[in-house]
This record gives C-alpha cells, structure tokens and sequence, in this order.
C-alpha cells in the first residue's frame, strides 16, 4: 500500500522524510499528508507532496521555482496519458476481500480503500490530473459545462499558447462482462444501436454529444478517452470499430495503446484517444441527438 511524504524540497529522501499513511480522510484522528502540505502552503513555506509506492511521485507542490514547458497539442498529451494509465496499472497493487490485484481495471477499490463501491472512472481522473499537474499541466477535474452545468468535465487541462483541452473518460470490461454482455454493450455502443439499456446515460457515445457542445474560448480541443481490458483470445477490436464507424469517429484524431497488466493476471489493458478541434464540425450521428436530449438538456434533475 502507498504512502505520503511531505517535504521542503524536490530532493525526497525516506530515511529523512515523515511518512503518512493516509493522503486524507485518516480514520484513527492522526494527521494525514495533505493536512501538513496544506499548513505548510498557508504559511508561504515551499512544500512537496509525494505518493510513494516503490518510489516516489510528486503529487503536489507549492511555493517551487518550476520551468514549466507545456504541451503544444493534444497529440503531445495521448503519450503522457498511456504513460500515466500504464504506471497507474503497475502501481495499483492493493487486494480485494477476495484477494485479487485491483490493477487499474478496478482502480477505485485501490484508491478509495475507504468506500464501499468506489467509482474507477472518477477516480481515474483524479490521478490523472494529479500526474498532469505533477508535470507541469495545469488540470482541474468535474468542471461544469458552460450551458449544461448539471454536468461536469472530467479533466480539462492547459496547452501551451492559453488553448486547452477537455477529456471526457469512460471504461469498458469486455474480459469481465463478456462481449455480448448486454451491460459492457450498453456503456460502449448505447444509443447507436437498437435493442441495449436506454437506462444507461453514461456512455461513450452520450460522452461524444456532450463534448460537441464546447466551442472556443470555453476550450479549445475535445477528447475521449477510451479504456478497455479484454482476455487475449477475446478482444474487443470489432466492438471498437464498430463504434468508431457508428460515432463517425474518422472526423476524430485517434492515438491507441495496449499492453498485458502486470498486475492482473490473463488480463490485456486497451487504450484509445481520439480528439478534435471544439469548433462543432463533427457530424453528430442520425438520431444521437434527438435520444441524447435528457443527457445534456440544461434543465435536466
């Protein structure tokens, strides 16, 4: 299980840092590491927070004399985030009450220990964000969108030249559900084909309509990031491309990565990235608007 170093400068040492067990939310009264990151801060002190798990990641910091160089398009952020995906699979080592590796297929058991049914795809943003601005990129997560303001972005970050980019983050467990399972159908494809859950309304496609409502200045650029975990002899390319054909996602710039999780045993982690400039020039599939109207209607409860 990780810990939380808090210290003066970038140079962390363990033998000379105080660790925490809880970044947070300590449930036995003791003080947690951003408690301290926060005293500190408040007092104009430079300050540094690390998450160390193996070795340490910067977390936060204040008060740093930092050459920030930042990205200069979305197509430099896709490397930084299979990156940060494949660090959080490898990091993710804490075990369910059955004994399994969470793994970043189950993320959120991993980073919220203290929930019941943590939510892997909030808590995906989360980290993310936390790595971005570790590495310079300023980031904010549940952003409101500028009419619907009911919802919320789940990252948008700084490019360079005052552009940004806006992501929205989904998952699909075909190794878990199976690919023909109604539910992993539902998240991924509803409501583009016939025949799924109509009670699902967070899904990549009602993700998709929601992003082609901003337009500059609001942001700039607009991503979806997709996260799929597949066994081997099973994979979910056809379930892709058929939405990538159904979402008109050749109107999008896509990036991709995979790899075999070395945390999660017989299980292959897929990633894809596509993004666009915010101008509203995406042809929005026959019928996803008209069906999408609850999910980004701005009076909606």
């Amino acid at each position: 299980m990780a810990t939380y170093v808090v210290t003066a400068s970038p140079d962390v040492k363990w033998d000379d840092a105080h660790n925490y067990k809880n970044r947070r939310n300590s449930t036995d009264g003791s003080t947690c590491a951003q408690d301290e990151f926060d005293r500190r801060r408040a007092a104009g002190l430079e300050v540094y927070l690390w998450r160390w798990d193996n070795q340490p990641t910067l977390v936060e910091s204040h008060g740093a004399s930092v050459d920030i160089s930042l990205p200069s398009t979305p197509e430099d952020i896709s490397g930084r985030l299979f990156s940060y995906l494949r660090q959080m699979d490898a990091e993710a080592t804490s075990l369910t009450d059955s004994g399994n590796t969470t793994g970043i297929s189950d993320y959120g058991r991993h980073a919220r220990q203290d929930l019941t049914r943590p939510q892997n795809e909030v808590e995906w943003s989360k980290r993310l964000a936390e790595l971005l601005i570790a590495d310079g990129v300023p980031t904010e997560t549940e952003v409101a969108y500028p009419v619907h303001q009911r919802k919320r972005r789940d990252l948008r970050l700084q490019l360079d030249g005052g552009q940004s980019l806006t992501i929205e983050v989904k998952g699909a467990w075909s190794d878990y559900w199976g690919r023909r399972n109604k539910i992993y159908r539902s998240y991924l494809l509803h409501p583009l084909l016939p025949d799924l859950d109509a009670t699902k309304t967070h899904t990549v496609p009602f993700d998709l309509l929601k992003l082609s409502t901003l337009r500059s200045p609001e942001t700039d650029f607009v991503g979806q990031l997709l996260i799929g975990f597949e066994s081997p002899d099973d994979p979910m390319d056809e379930d892709v491309e058929l939405l990538k054909n159904l979402a008109n996602l050749s109107e999008w710039t896509e990036s991709t990565d995979t790899w075999v999780s070395p945390t999660v045993p017989g299980q292959r982690v897929r990633c894809w990235f596509w993004h666009r400039v915010a101008d509203g020039g995406w042809t929005v599939p026959v019928g996803l608007r008209s069906k999408g109207s609850d999910v980004v209607d701005p009076d909606e409860e």
